[in-house]
């Protein structure tokens, strides 16, 4: 492949504190859902072109959360525990905070994904899978239930973000 078939992503996983942004990203790149980790890296090849992935999981308190984490972001994955209301609660103002620090230059067209996790925890769940359903269908993005501890679903949405940003980039950037 030449460095012409060369592309870069940043995918961001935004949302409240303690809702598996970090496990999700390293169940994805590693498989291992043990060790923290807010940032990490992973090569592949999509459609014959090699991909540059960064996976960025911001940090849920606002005191910690900056402009850099959001910017040059071409993809956006919120994160929510079906188990806990407030983060689903809060997913508008995560949508908004990614449009307002990470500034697309296309907002109408970002590509976005949901996810809720947590859902080996089916007892203490507070969201039903309808609900966050009819969320995201009112703004036509993917939903997808995960587990990191278990792994389910975790490589099916990171995929479908992928796949949507490949898809809205024109042209290879690296």
């Amino acid at each position: 492949m030449s460095d012409r078939s060369k592309r870069a992503m940043k995918i961001v996983l935004t949302g409240n504190n303690f809702i598996e942004k970090s496990s999700l990203v390293r169940r994805y790149v590693d498989n291992d859902n043990e060790r923290w980790c807010n940032y990490n890296k992973k090569e592949l090849v999509l459609k014959g072109c090699k991909v540059a992935l960064e996976l960025w999981a911001t940090f849920g308190a606002r005191e910690f959360r900056t402009e850099e984490q959001y910017r040059g972001a071409d993809g956006c994955i919120i994160v929510f525990s079906v188990t806990n209301r407030k983060s689903f609660e809060d997913l508008n103002l995560w949508r908004n905070e990614l449009f307002s620090l990470g500034k697309p230059q296309n907002p109408e067209q970002f590509p976005f994904v949901v996810v809720g996790t947590k859902i080996e925890v089916e007892a203490d769940r507070t969201v039903t899978k309808e609900e966050a359903q009819q969320w995201c269908d009112s703004f036509s993005i993917p939903y997808f239930e995960c587990s990191s501890k278990a792994g389910t679903n975790v490589k099916e949405a990171f995929e479908t973000i992928i796949a949507k940003v490949f898809d809205s980039q024109k042209r290879p950037n690296l």
